[in-house]
């Protein structure tokens, strides 16, 4: 099911017009999904698209297998593959060089009379290594690249992140689709959509509180959405109740996914072998970005770690934020620089301390906000963005404090008190912070900058 994202109608249009496109985004995002939707809806004349569904290789050989499988299913009477199959399947000291080119003819005559799309599904399953063979043996004799170029080969290609492109003139024509969280609009529309088809009642009297509640809970994740709608008829058909419902289905359904993912990065150099996976990741959950000298402050003072990584180097921290990425745990913000949870990822582990851990998550936002408030003093980073994660996470203790003992702090003053403080102690210019303030997701809400400011 295609949705009404502006992106994938882009896609859709990019697709038709045979251009190259790089779909990516985070798990459950649609990128499935919209790759579905191209195959089994849309056909322009003959110009076919033949979805890809890629698994764990080990060489070349294996991936173009896997392609050729894919092919001759599709093509039935015509066999295209067969020589290069036979071949490979006949001897177990195959010549890699000879199977190319086989697999390479039998692509050129699958596409003598007819346009095809191949469109790659999970290409963060195939290693950068084969990827490259895969581009510098096939695909670049056989993609009509540059303005006017005629190619009876389009590349779709659908993953966790952007690929990587190793072959220089195809990185600069292939049209980027970046899916990402619906806001509620869409939310709302999807909610509708799938409970539609699968002729689901929501009660016309529940249904705005019912969107809100489901977009709180997913944040406008996709899958967890359309879970949860497909499960409606199993939770409490009472307003008061069903909240509880909704939220043990996205532990039910989501929270294991992100979990399998964890558990997949178990090694013992990477976090103390006394702490759990779950236990370190939800240390970091409540940062709201990660650069390798937060992670490499952060996880040195927090006082559950310190010992263990105060004795690191820089280039371990570089190397555990890479696999905290390859794991799917960690999103690269390109535009930003920085990495950061991906929000269905943080939603699940922050839930999981609020409910369960919250004095131990107090303690969490209070160890971090004394990291950046060293970071604000030494200045090693930019000063104004460290003060303003020190007040975020001095703001989240107070706020979670407050909801479990029904007050106690004031936190307009404690945003007084703490911005008079800085801004007497740095002699820093109030214009541009305030600037930074208002332009900022979490605090650009909290009040009117503009009288508070002058009012300090």
């Amino acid at each position: 099911m295609i949705t009404n994202r502006k992106e994938e109608f882009l896609a859709l249009k990019d697709f038709i017009n045979k251009k190259h496109i790089d779909t990516y985004g985070n798990i459950g995002i649609g990128k499935t999904a919209f790759l579905h939707f191209l195959c089994n809806k849309i056909c322009c004349g003959k110009h076919l698209p033949i979805r890809i569904e890629l698994l764990k290789v080990n060489n070349f050989t294996e991936f173009l297998e896997i392609i050729a499988e894919t092919f001759d299913d599709f093509f039935l009477q015509e066999n295209y593959f067969s020589i290069f199959r036979e071949y490979i399947y006949g001897s177990r000291d195959y010549n890699t060089d000879i199977a190319g080119n086989l697999f390479s003819a039998a692509l050129s005559k699958a596409t003598e009379s007819t346009s095809i799309a191949l469109c790659f599904d999970s290409t963060e399953k195939v290693p950068c290594k084969i990827w490259k063979d895969f581009e510098e043996n096939i695909l670049r004799f056989h993609l009509g690249i540059g303005d006017g170029a005629d190619s009876k080969l389009q590349i779709i290609t659908a993953g966790q992140w952007r690929m990587r492109w190793h072959f220089f003139r195809m990185r600069d024509h292939v049209v980027l689709c970046h899916l990402d969280l619906f806001g509620k609009e869409s939310t709302s529309k999807i909610i509708q959509q799938v409970a539609k088809k699968h002729e689901i009642d929501l009660g016309i009297e529940n249904k705005k509180n019912i969107i809100d509640d489901i977009y709180s809970l997913t944040l406008g994740h996709p899958k967890s959405i359309k879970l949860i709608i497909q499960s409606w008829k199993d939770l409490q058909p009472k307003h008061e109740r069903y909240q509880k419902g909704i939220a043990t289905l996205l532990k039910k359904y989501i929270q294991p996914e992100v979990i399998a993912q964890a558990k997949r990065l178990v090694k013992d150099e990477h976090y103390p072998a006394s702490k759990s996976l779950l236990n370190f990741l939800q240390h970091l959950t409540p940062l709201r970005f990660i650069s390798t000298k937060v992670l490499r402050e952060t996880l040195s003072h927090l006082s559950s770690f310190s010992s263990f990584y105060s004795k690191q180097r820089s280039f371990f921290f570089n190397k555990l934020l890479r696999t905290l990425q390859d794991e799917h745990l960690l999103d690269w913000n390109e535009d930003r620089e920085r990495y950061e949870f991906p929000a269905i990822v943080q939603h699940i582990l922050l839930e999981d301390l609020k409910q369960n851990e919250t004095e131990n998550l107090i303690k969490i936002h209070q160890e971090i906000e004394n990291v950046y408030q060293k970071l604000t003093f030494e200045g090693v980073v930019d000063r104004h963005a460290a003060f303003i994660e020190q007040l975020y996470h001095t703001i989240s203790w107070q706020e979670i404090d407050n909801a479990k003992r029904k007050g106690g702090h004031d936190l307009e003053k404690t945003l007084w008190n703490e911005i008079d403080k800085y801004l007497k102690k740095y002699g820093e210019a109030a214009t541009s912070l305030r600037s930074l303030l208002e332009t900022d997701n979490y605090f650009n809400k909290m009040m009117n900058w503009e009288n508070f400011f002058r009012a300090l």
